[in-house]
């Protein structure tokens, strides 16, 4: 009959099937009644599963994504979907109910189970200080299923002053939303992160120029001899003249004049065990975000290093140990840390040096890793070092250099080590 619409011939589905299909429209499953294929204009591809629940009301179930699941993986979880509805229960309102009973709080416990739990220390860090303090507070009560994206927009809201750390917290959100589709949470494709635009993030290339290494030497010196002074007093007995935490700051002092000589990252300066540092054969073995890494200690680190043994702490393997912590009546004695936090001792000495003050919004502050930055900066200008030496230094594992950065010898890599300690030496100590 003209105007009739014809429905394709029904065939077994299988996944190669599944991958010729080219026209938009549904195809249905020749052995299962209920189950078929659709295909959207765009190209993509869903096995649902139709059914009808105890009112009569026609329901549709996704079942599966081609080509992430097989035509086989789909069929089962739709016999499975079909089977309840033959028993009169609905399983898209089973569904519904249960994601309603997952909660934010909920999701990120097991977000952060299953998933945090497998990255690095400084991401798991990141991740859980961002949860708690960005997202449980604003969103932990609610029902994951219930979130949309004026929610996510919300919870934002607060940290678009600091551009960076909105980019960071959003790419957070993203993910734990990706999981929860993942896990059944939500819908497939329901993310309530889609459609928020992420802010544009300036490139930094901030060093610290001649004259502020320069005060941040002598800012250094003056914060070293002043706490060692002090930590005396405290070992006299004298602890009205010695406050333990200015005592225990040459900790700190050590550990950015160790950044400064040696272009490391913090977290690897911070996390030092003096298990991985050999003082006889001058060199460090590093466990890096990149791989195993030997570090050549060059004059300069060396002297640090004799520093920080000096005033190293009895039972903490760590080379810039944290401040000890008393244990609570009942608990044992907590394990030994390093020391954690160096943005209220590098802003101490930045402010010292009168190179940034708190408050001021004429200078941008050099952060930690702009110490890394200048140390490289160092080694091509002033000490003229070609990049793919700088990258060995630093240990930079860029594709590009990898096959450079082989053909080094240990003993060029020291002698690049020892000339940018050396230059970096004679900025931080007005020497010509």
């Amino acid at each position: 009959m003209a105007g009739k619409k014809v429905e394709p011939e029904k065939e077994k589905l299988t996944t190669a099937r599944v991958q010729r299909l080219k026209k938009p429209g549904y195809f249905w499953d020749s052995e299962l009644p209920g189950f078929c294929v659709r295909v959207n204009p765009g190209g993509s591809k869903v096995y649902l599963a139709r059914y009808r629940n105890d009112m009569g009301q026609q329901k549709w179930a996704k079942v599966g994504k081609h080509p992430v699941n097989t035509a086989d993986e789909a069929r089962i979880q739709a016999k499975s979907i079909l089977g309840d509805s033959a028993k009169g229960l609905d399983p898209a309102e089973t569904r519904d109910k249960k994601r309603e009973a997952v909660t934010v709080q909920k999701l990120v416990d097991q977000f952060t189970e299953e998933h945090v739990s497998t990255k690095k220390p400084a991401t798991v860090r990141n991740y859980t200080s961002q949860l708690k303090k960005f997202v449980l507070p604003v969103l932990g009560t609610r029902a994951v299923a219930n979130i949309t994206t004026a929610d996510v927009s919300a919870a934002l809201n607060k940290l678009r002053k600091t551009k960076t750390q909105w980019n960071r917290v959003y790419a957070l959100l993203s993910k734990l939303f990706n999981m929860a589709e993942r896990w059944g949470h939500r819908p497939p494709g329901s993310n309530p992160c889609r459609g928020l635009d992420k802010f544009k993030e300036e490139p930094r290339d901030r060093f610290l120029t001649d004259a502020e290494l320069m005060a941040v030497g002598e800012a250094l010196d003056t914060e070293q001899a002043t706490a060692e002074q002090k930590l005396k007093l405290q070992r006299q007995g004298k602890k009205e003249a010695a406050r333990a935490i200015d005592a225990e700051y040459i900790q700190a002092i050590l550990a950015i004049k160790f950044l400064l000589f040696s272009g490391r990252r913090k977290s690897e300066a911070l996390t030092l065990r003096w298990s991985a540092v050999d003082m006889d054969a001058r060199t460090i073995r590093l466990e890096t975000k990149t791989g195993g890494l030997t570090v050549d200690i060059n004059d300069q680190m060396l002297e640090v290093l004799q520093a920080a043994l000096a005033h190293r702490i009895l039972g903490n393997p760590y080379v810039f140990p944290g401040r000890p912590e008393k244990p609570k009546p009942g608990e044992k004695k907590p394990e030994p840390k390093p020391w954690v936090n160096l943005m209220k001792p590098w802003e101490r000495i930045l402010e010292t040096a009168g190179v940034w003050k708190k408050g001021g919004n004429d200078i941008i502050k050099p952060t930690i890793h702009d110490i890394r930055r200048t140390f490289g900066t160092v080694g091509a200008g002033d000490v003229e070092l070609p990049h793919e030496t700088i990258g060995k230094v630093l240990g930079h594992k860029q594709t590009s250099t990898t096959a450079i950065y082989a053909r080094l010898a240990g003993k060029k890599r020291a002698e690049a080590s020892a000339k940018i300690g050396s230059a970096m030496a004679k900025k931080l100590n007005k020497q010509a």
